[in-house]
């Protein structure tokens, strides 16, 4: 039954806003949580080598690597993308890594579970983020560990930007149409 009250009396009419069984429309993604994050060069890598090198930041226009810890608040399954992106940073193909970070469970011996390598492959991006398909699900709650390599902005490029430079770390089904699943929503710190 419909209507509505109108002038303090009630009107009948037919109900018109309500559709059982629909299984169409919105899905509200989940969160991706970013535990850690870090910005470094080859020269952060090899400290003994370059000494003085190493304690500077990343150099402008020059390769660097990207590191994020996250967990996720929604599963990716298998097939959906993990897509990670800070325009006018230039991802790379040469390092794309994603590994499963041990839950705290410790062997018979007293020693942690190592980290588990999640199966992936890359996919073309027209939009210069770096898009793998997922070979195996990622679940939520669980910590995941991101390197990506990727080329500092010349200082042009971030004034250009005109904005602060944030990652965005999102999963996104099959489609069609293709939908996020989890979504940082672009929060996090800013990075130089």
């Amino acid at each position: 039954k419909g209507g509505l009250k109108q002038g303090g009396v009630w009107v009948p009419g037919k109900k018109q806003d309500e559709k059982l069984g629909y299984t169409g429309g919105f899905r509200l993604p989940g969160r991706v949580e970013v535990r850690y994050d870090r910005l470094e060069n080859l020269y952060h890598q090899d400290p003994t080598t370059y000494p003085v090198q190493s304690i500077w930041t990343h150099r402008m226009g020059r390769p660097a690597y990207v590191e994020f810890h996250f967990s996720l608040t929604r599963p990716a399954e298998v097939g959906h993308f993990l897509t990670v992106s800070a325009p006018p940073y230039e991802q790379t193909t040469r390092l794309f890594r994603i590994m499963e970070s041990p839950q705290g469970a410790a062997g018979s011996s007293g020693e942690s579970t190592a980290k588990r390598v999640i199966l992936n492959e890359l996919v073309p991006s027209a939009t210069g983020d770096v898009k793998t398909r997922l070979l195996e699900p990622l679940l939520p709650y669980r910590v995941y560990e991101i390197v990506v390599s990727v080329i500092a902005p010349q200082a042009a490029a971030v004034r250009d930007h005109g904005v602060p430079i944030r990652w965005t770390i999102a999963t996104i089904d099959e489609g069609p149409p293709q939908l996020p699943v989890n979504t940082n929503d672009g929060a996090s710190r800013e990075f130089p």
